[in-house]
């Protein structure tokens, strides 16, 4: 199966999303109704998460004003910010969207929200209301959007909007905090950990071998144990405490080491792929026998003679901290393509072409170094911790 809905639309952007952000704030100008409330107390409850597509994108239920509106959001560790469709919004979810007029507890502004994403951006309000995740509630600055653009949709799922869980830009917790920092004045153990399973199946259908017997969850103020072997290992970020990043020590490829310039790493679960910068990208493809660049600009590579139609082995692995991070070689491709679907341009041959959850992000910034933005098929062989002081992300084998 191709993800053509929120995996390579939002995902696409959400890919980029803490490497091509944009956010229009006014940090000057601020209405008193976004005073905070006193901090809830900490839970370390497991949140359940649910997964669609299956594997496209991992969600969470948020309840937002009086009383209680209970909507889906994306999870995404890629971007800050909470937004949500406005009730006004119709055909870009399954689900509703948010209704302001009928809570006692909103108010809103006439300070612009404005997410640019690299396929699609949204536009609306910010706005204040007591959001509750699982059983804890702030009173939480989000957008609501009342124009969406081009390239952003949920089509097929109740998703009605994005929880945000990065750190956002320096300066900007004072004036619209994201939610996960004003919960975590509360946490005793200041860091959230979350954990994304697989479904049933593969993209060729053949099942996984422990499918199903963890399922996916955020636990905030803590670790979920039960879903992870060993201990976690603990990286520090790179750079500013604007992303979850860390160095990237390096590539591998069928355990050969690969140059692709890439200097750090980001992980993003609101991203249905693994993004790059165009040249590390080519740089990983180069050293995968047979791998060809559509010219649709993805990355494909041979499926033919692979045993039982099941995935290729890439073999592919990211050093970060020291040691190495398998991508699971199912996780590698998005599914297979017939040599027709390529209109005669495809090399001949080979009869059958994987696509690569490995591309390319072509918009990449001019002022940022070379990287590669881990997304879902990377988080799912690995539990992931965030944790706030120090400042480090976590990673241990998930299970």
């Amino acid at each position: 199966m191709v993800p053509s809905v929120l995996a390579l639309v939002l995902a696409a952007g959400a890919a980029a999303s803490p490497l091509a952000r944009h956010i229009d704030t006014d940090a000057d100008a601020h209405p008193q109704p976004y005073a905070r409330r006193a901090p809830p107390r900490p839970c370390t409850t497991p949140l359940p998460l649910t997964n669609y597509g299956p594997d496209l994108t991992y969600a969470i239920t948020l309840s937002l004003g009086t009383p209680a509106q209970n909507l889906t959001f994306v999870v995404d560790t890629g971007s800050p910010d909470v937004w949500v469709l406005s009730s006004a919004v119709a055909g870009l979810s399954t689900g509703p969207g948010f209704d302001g007029a009928a809570s006692s507890s909103f108010v809103g502004s006439s300070e612009e929200f404005h997410n640019v994403y690299g396929s699609g951006e949204v536009r609306g309000a910010w706005a204040s209301d007591v959001v509750c995740l699982g059983s804890k509630c702030v009173r939480q600055a989000f957008g609501v959007i009342d124009a969406p653009g081009p390239g952003v949709t949920f089509e097929g799922t109740p998703v009605a909007g994005v929880l945000g869980l990065d750190w956002g830009l320096p300066g900007r917790e004072q004036v619209h905090a994201p939610l996960w920092r004003q919960l975590s004045q509360a946490w005793g153990d200041k860091q959230f950990g979350l954990r994304l399973s697989r479904g049933p199946t593969d993209y060729f259908g053949e099942p996984f071998a422990r499918a199903g017997a963890v399922g996916s969850s955020l636990t905030l103020g803590g670790l979920n144990r039960a879903q992870y072997a060993g201990t976690l290992h603990y990286i520090p970020l790179a750079g500013t405490t604007d992303f979850w990043r860390v160095a990237l020590g390096g590539v591998r490829v069928a355990g050969r080491p690969v140059d692709t310039g890439a200097l750090f790493a980001a992980l993003d679960s609101g991203s249905s792929i693994i993004s790059g910068h165009p040249a590390s990208v080519a740089a990983l493809y180069a050293a995968v026998p047979g791998a060809w660049l559509s010219p649709g600009g993805r990355y494909f590579v041979p499926c033919d003679g692979v045993a039982g139609g099941s995935a290729p082995r890439l073999g592919v692995g990211f050093v970060l901290g020291g040691r190495e991070y398998a991508l699971a070689d199912a996780d590698a491709v998005l599914g297979a393509f017939g040599a027709a679907a390529f209109n005669g341009t495809a090399p001949g041959g080979t009869q059958l072409w994987c696509m690569g959850s490995i591309q390319p992000f072509y918009a990449w910034p001019d002022y940022l170094p070379p990287a590669f933005v881990l997304g879902i098929p990377f988080l799912k062989s690995w539990y992931s911790a965030y944790r706030l002081a120090p400042p480090a992300i976590g990673l241990a084998r998930a299970v």
